[in-house]
């Protein structure tokens, strides 16, 4: 039995009135990933490229990733740094996030592993503060003082 035919066999329950309907477009995701999708253009058209739209999101990730691990590792080496020059400012640290953090590594700015864990934990709960405030309380993108003119 290959994985083809276990897909095929799974399909009608994540389709619309299925028992997983509302996890479709994560089925459809992983199928098509693994799978050329069965629609595809039978005639020629304007642009005559062998790139579908699967390679295409591949393409994307695979330029996408470095720069989302160097964000991580960046933004965790700025923090690791300034609780490095500042232990009184790593003492007052509280909440999930530090105990996250503590838990998976230390706060060395010259590890690696230390810096990419502070990263994503960092970005994680700003992206997770961000979707979560409405946009009506969301705070100003940038917070620097005005001057009066």
């Amino acid at each position: 039995m290959s994985l083809l035919n276990v897909l095929e066999r799974m399909a009608p329950a994540f389709e619309k009135g299925g028992r997983f309907e509302k996890w479709h477009a994560l089925f459809e995701a992983v199928d098509t990933f693994l799978y050329s999708p069965p629609s595809v253009t039978k005639t020629t058209a304007h642009v005559r490229d062998s790139l579908d739209l699967k390679r295409m999101m591949i393409l994307v990730w695979a330029c996408a990733l470095p720069v989302l691990l160097f964000g991580m590792w960046n933004v965790g080496w700025q923090a690791n740094t300034a609780f490095a020059a500042n232990p009184e400012l790593l003492a007052q640290q509280s909440g999930w996030h530090h105990a996250l953090i503590s838990m998976l590594s230390s706060h060395n700015p010259n590890s690696l592993w230390d810096c990419l864990v502070a990263g994503a934990v960092w970005c994680s709960a700003a992206r997770a503060r961000t979707l979560s405030t409405p946009h009506s309380q969301a705070a100003p993108s940038c917070s620097l003082p005005t001057r009066p003119i």
